[in-house]
């Protein structure tokens, strides 16, 4: 139900009915009681197997993705940070033999599952999900002996706060300025973590009221280092607030709702959309594992680029053509991905992932878009640096900016005077509509894992996440993904 232009609060209310002359007083539930609620209560068994099945492809990416991401720059800071605190080992971080306290190896393996920008996406969060969520509760896992089930449970819970919240705040939350990987990101790895942890209701709420506290993160740091450490310190900040919830530290128990709440104080300048008070959170609601799900990335940078390559990467196979046939590249998108891709002409690796110019380029140049492409050494060459000039972006008002999906219009002209023309409104693997296959989601695991643990570990991980609903605990896959080559 859409609502006038003003923002109405969702605080619990009560209204009267008279019903043969007595009145019946009824009481609506906060969204964050609901979303408690829904969490204490949701079992496995409500989870459809298709619901299993997408998370299953998101923890096998989304461990990938930390893998490859754990030799990074901002991984190696952020370790070397942890390694000074003194901190109890008790949790793994991936890619390395280190150990470190629960909340830090939260922190560690987040920045790595998205120092690379290879990770998973969602489209009405407007950010990734699973590297917010999977490094908590794998931590939180191994304090808890959790099995691949009770994970699977509580990643769902986790996606469905961030998604739901995310339709709720998007797209003005976004546009405002902020990053909502790490500010609905806290909020779904408290309730996530918080889960696992076997927190009550009550808890429940108050995780999520130290996570809102914990919340925040700016777009202006994209292209940096702090961009991936968003990520570690939304999985850190979640867990962190779980953990306190459970040690007796209270919150306001209705943090998402009413006056100076979450809602709205981070839904930015645009008028709130939608009735906040028809939104709750239930086991009869549609899980949004399902409604919405997450989107594997088949480029590693950002994903309002990830249209636009795809269709110059079907042009180019299309017709032959390569980088010394191109005399310019236009891309046409929508207010939003124009906003996100700050970088017109990168001169690092970090800068190309948010830069249509550059990734264009290089797409057009090494016929792939890897983590390899987006590296200092390449961001350096003189073949990116030219080709990046002739690449143009523009906003296209014809274009509609919706929740998390980002078409393009390409129009390539060839130094012979030829133009060839395409257009997606959906991109390859980031898009739940046109998904990566089982061998694809293998493939990349692999291609990301091998380079950190050798063919050998690696096969053995993937053998274990294939399997992940069935493990009894996560020792065998800790030891796995922590057997560094």
């Amino acid at each position: 139900m859409l609502l006038s232009r003003q923002y109405i609060p969702a605080v619990p209310t009560r209204f009267g009915l008279t019903l043969s002359g007595v009145v019946v007083v009824l009481m609506t539930p906060s969204l964050t009681s609901s979303l408690a609620r829904f969490a204490a209560t949701l079992q496995y068994s409500d989870i459809p197997a298709a619901g299993v099945a997408i998370c299953r492809a998101a923890i096998i990416d989304g461990t990938g993705c930390m893998l490859a991401g754990s030799a990074e720059p901002a991984a190696r800071i952020v370790r070397t940070f942890l390694a000074d605190q003194s901190c109890a080992a008790r949790a793994s971080i991936i890619g390395c033999a280190d150990r470190t306290s629960p909340t830090g190896a939260a922190m560690a393996n987040g920045t790595s599952g998205h120092a690379l920008d290879y990770d998973d996406v969602n489209q009405p969060m407007i950010g990734h999900p699973t590297v917010t969520l999977l490094p908590a509760l794998f931590a939180a896992g191994e304090i808890t002996n959790a099995t691949g089930a009770d994970i699977i449970t509580a990643y769902v819970i986790g996606l469905d706060a961030q998604a739901r919240l995310g339709r709720l705040i998007n797209p003005g939350h976004f546009a405002h300025g902020w990053h909502p990987t790490s500010t609905l990101g806290p909020l779904g790895a408290a309730i996530a973590a918080g889960r696992l942890l076997g927190l009550d209701e009550r808890q429940l709420r108050h995780a999520l009221g130290i996570a809102a506290s914990g919340a925040g993160g700016l777009r202006k740091n994209f292209g940096s280092m702090v961009k991936p450490y968003h990520a570690g310190q939304a999985a850190e900040r979640g867990l962190a607030a779980a953990l306190l919830a459970a040690g007796g530290l209270d919150a306001d128990p209705d943090v998402l709702d009413g006056p100076h709440g979450f809602l709205q104080t981070f839904c930015g300048h645009a008028p709130q959309g939608l009735d906040v008070e028809s939104v709750r959170f239930g086991v009869d609601q549609p899980l949004e594992i399902i409604r919405s799900g997450v989107g594997l990335k088949l480029h590693a940078c950002c994903g309002c680029s990830h249209t636009a390559l795809d269709v110059v990467l079907d042009l180019a196979a299309e017709h032959g053509i390569d980088a010394a046939d191109v005399d310019q590249v236009e891309c046409n998108v929508n207010a939003q991905a124009h906003d996100a891709l700050v970088h017109h002409h990168a001169t690092t690796g970090l800068q190309g992932k948010f830069s249509m110019e550059y990734s264009v380029a290089v797409a057009l140049l090494d016929g792939m878009t890897g983590p390899r492409q987006f590296d200092d050494e390449r961001a350096r060459q003189a073949d990116v640096d030219a080709l990046q000039r002739r690449v143009v972006m523009r906003i296209d008002p014809a274009i509609a900016v919706r929740h998390g999906t980002f078409p393009s219009r390409v129009v390539i002209r060839l130094r012979d005077g030829r133009l060839l023309t395409g257009y997606s409104d959906k991109a390859r693997g980031t898009d739940p509509a046109l998904p990566l296959s089982e061998a694809q989601v293998d493939a990349k695991f692999r291609g990301c894992a091998s380079g950190t643990l050798g063919a050998r570990a690696t096969e053995d991980a993937l053998t274990l996440l294939r399997d992940f609903e069935r493990l009894a605990n996560l020792q065998a896959l800790m030891r796995a993904v922590t057997s560094v080559a």
